[in-house]
């Protein structure tokens, strides 16, 4: 499919059972838009993007679901002031096998394993976000796969019920070139930020305050920090 457009629709109390039966599920899609809609009250994933790319999400509410999002191999997905609240069995969103994803301006809380779980993808950006109030993690990369170039500037992660950042590479898989600016990191029941075997990390102009744990933990950790 190429240029599909979807605009001021609602997709309410859909019964996908899994991340292939979601209330809206775009595959091998391309040059396509969802714009001020809401896919509400699922089972399974609200919206799943798969071996698609160029696709835009503006003004979309996608809540109450088992999962939120899901990306597989999406790439030149771009998410503009969309609302990510409330799962029942999963992360709010999952990141896998994907490049060139950006979100901007975006709410992304209560998550009920955790905000994002990112894995195996690069060139990830998430600018002017509010990332709060979920449980375990707002966001996590764990040793699964390759993870580079993971931006993270004028966000908020606060109030989670665990780590704000947790990055952990090791076990032959690697996360590197991770930037994380002028953001504030506050008020989790955890580590602020958790980086471990991260190469080339910078972070600069961040506010980490008011965390249980560590402020920063950082373990065998290349980083430049200002």
């Amino acid at each position: 499919f190429r240029g599909v457009a979807l605009d001021n629709c609602s997709f309410i109390n859909c019964t996908g059972i899994s991340t292939y039966s979601s209330s809206l599920y775009l595959y091998t899609v391309n040059n396509s838009r969802v714009r001020e809609s809401t896919f509400e009250g699922g089972y399974g994933a609200g919206v799943t993007i798969w071996d698609a790319w160029d696709i835009s999400l503006q003004a979309v509410n996608i809540s109450y679901n088992g999962e939120n999002l899901y990306l597989s191999s999406a790439h030149n997905i771009s998410l503009i002031n969309t609302i990510f609240v409330n799962t029942t069995a999963s992360y709010s969103v999952t990141i896998e096998a994907s490049t060139n994803v950006t979100f901007s301006s975006c709410l992304i809380s209560d998550g009920y394993l955790g905000g994002v779980y990112l894995s195996d993808s690069q060139y990830i950006v998430f600018s002017d976000c509010n990332i709060t109030k979920n449980d375990n993690f707002g966001l996590i990369y764990e040793p699964t796969a390759l993870l580079h170039h993971l931006y993270l500037y004028h966000c908020h992660f606060s109030d989670t019920n665990g780590t704000g950042i947790q990055i952990q590479g090791g076990e032959g898989f690697i996360a590197t070139w991770i930037y994380i600016e002028n953001c504030t990191i506050s008020g989790n029941n955890g580590n602020g930020i958790l980086f471990q075997d991260v190469q080339n990390c910078t972070l600069q102009n961040n506010t980490i305050e008011y965390n249980h744990d560590h402020g920063l933990d950082f373990s065998g950790t290349t980083s430049s920090i200002n």
